[in-house]
């Protein structure tokens, strides 16, 4: 079986109705892995989505394709780049970095943005990267084929951005 696990990013309205759906797919091994995720580079990753009207709300999930799959993932500096119009760019994703919560130093803690989901909560694991002031990674260690790991984080948009807008 080959390793796959993906990072799901929706757009809700505000009655948390699906407006627009993407699964950005992280197969087999990446460029810069080194057997761990501790010891890996990240290989930064950029995908474009279109704010379709009414959307309210982005959500993020970052978990297994399906319960079959074993293996490791991690996302780090996860940003959502927001263009207008004008061409002006911003990140709009609060604490890239995961800086922010509680035991960020244990594979258990809490990001401030982030939740665990509630079926192989062990999984999903907090790695502090190897460069000083780096900030940590969101990691999937899945180990078992009868649990999957998730992590999840919600965004209000508000209005910070307008339909057509790029992220």
């Amino acid at each position: 079986q080959r390793s796959e696990m993906q990072l799901m990013v929706m757009l809700h309205d505000a009655s948390y109705q699906m407006l627009s759906f993407r699964r950005f797919t992280m197969r087999s091994e990446s460029p810069g892995w080194r057997g761990d995720l501790e010891k890996s580079e990240f290989t930064p990753q950029s995908e474009t989505l279109v704010v379709p009207p009414g959307a309210d709300r982005l959500q993020v999930l970052f978990t297994a394709e399906n319960w079959t799959v074993l293996g490791s993932a991690g996302i780090a500096g996860f940003r959502v780049l927001h263009q207008r119009a004008e061409g002006q760019e911003e990140n709009i994703w609060p604490d890239p970095d995961i800086l922010e919560g509680e035991d960020l130093d244990q594979p258990e803690g809490r990001p401030r943005h982030w939740q665990r989901g509630r079926i192989g909560a062990r999984m999903a694991q907090v790695v502090t990267l190897p460069a000083v002031g780096a900030g940590h990674a969101l990691a999937i260690r899945d180990d078992n084929v009868r649990l999957s790991a998730t992590w999840q984080a919600d965004l209000p948009l508000g209005d910070r951005v307008e339909p057509g807008d790029v992220l």
